[in-house]
């Protein structure tokens, strides 16, 4: 109630908004077909920035912008952008973001990760690009600081949910990959995993993480959404990752797992024995 009157006033997103980004074109689907993420400072401005992806646009984008130019913005993304990192093809597009953003590289500047479902026969990918002054100009997939991927054996592993935040305390972040159709064992068919990896300046496989955590079942799809957050308010970041297969509450209601960092980056090898608690869907097939 805006002027006092005793009712609640209406307003337009413009209205209420101090800045406006714009899509160039209506196919791109920026918000629709790809997530917005507030993240940490990682251009090195001093500022909080913006990472906008657009998964329906070419071989998918994502657009840096600083954070006092998104705040004062009425332009085109692309007129506003600070970076822009293109996909690798439109198969296989940039979709996923998921901030704020760790330091992942230990350089006082927090670090951009991208996912890429589907990517590279579909076993997927995700991109790593450090942040600081740097993070500025053309960028593509390709020339990425650090490549998370599903394992190349598989052809559905579908690695493309990623985050990144400081898990055992030791003041560098780790890589957190989603893969919700990686294979826990030949009985834990599309289970899915997180891998949890200590390194940003090469390519890593699963293979490569410092540990692994499956969904308790086959067809759980642990991974398919994922972010980190200290939940419990002990200093460490936790994983809070979804499971819309999982069946605790009744068939395919879905759940959701909180899993507690820790200093040894060391957890029980199925997501219901390695969380803190879960929340469980309560009606079939919704999959929450």
């Amino acid at each position: 109630d805006s002027d006092c009157d005793g009712y609640i006033d209406d307003f337009t997103a413009t209205e209420l908004a101090s800045g406006i980004l714009y899509g160039t074109t209506g196919s791109m689907g920026m918000g629709d077909h790809g997530p917005i993420a507030l993240t940490s400072d990682i251009t090195g401005d001093g500022a909080n920035d913006l990472v906008l992806t657009a998964a329906g646009y070419s071989s998918g984008y994502a657009w840096v912008v600083e954070g006092a130019d998104a705040v004062i913005a009425t332009s085109y993304v692309t007129d506003s952008d600070t970076a822009t990192i293109s996909g690798s093809s439109g198969y296989y597009p940039l979709r996923y973001v998921n901030g704020p953003f760790g330091d992942a590289d230990a350089d006082g500047d927090g670090d951009l990760v991208v996912g890429g479902k589907y990517a590279s026969a579909y076993y997927g990918e995700s991109y790593g690009f450090e942040g600081g002054t740097g993070l500025t100009g053309a960028l593509s997939a390709s020339s990425s600081d650090a490549t998370f991927t599903g394992d190349s054996s598989s052809y559905a592993d579908d690695a493309g949910q990623v985050a990144n935040g400081d898990l055992d305390g030791d003041g560098q972040a780790e890589t957190v990959l989603g893969s919700d159709q990686d294979n826990g064992s030949d009985s834990l068919r599309d289970s899915g995993s997180l891998a949890i990896f200590t390194g940003f300046s090469d390519t890593y496989d699963l293979g490569d993480s410092e540990d692994l955590i499956y969904g308790p079942d086959a067809y759980d799809y642990l991974g398919i959404s994922l972010t980190l957050a200290d939940v419990d308010g002990d200093g460490y970041l936790d994983m809070l990752a979804g499971a819309p297969g999982y069946d605790e509450g009744a068939d395919d209601a879905g759940g959701l797992f909180v899993i507690q960092g820790n200093s040894s980056l060391s957890w029980d090898s199925a997501a219901d024995d390695a969380a803190l608690f879960e929340i469980q869907g309560d009606t079939s097939d919704r999959s929450l």
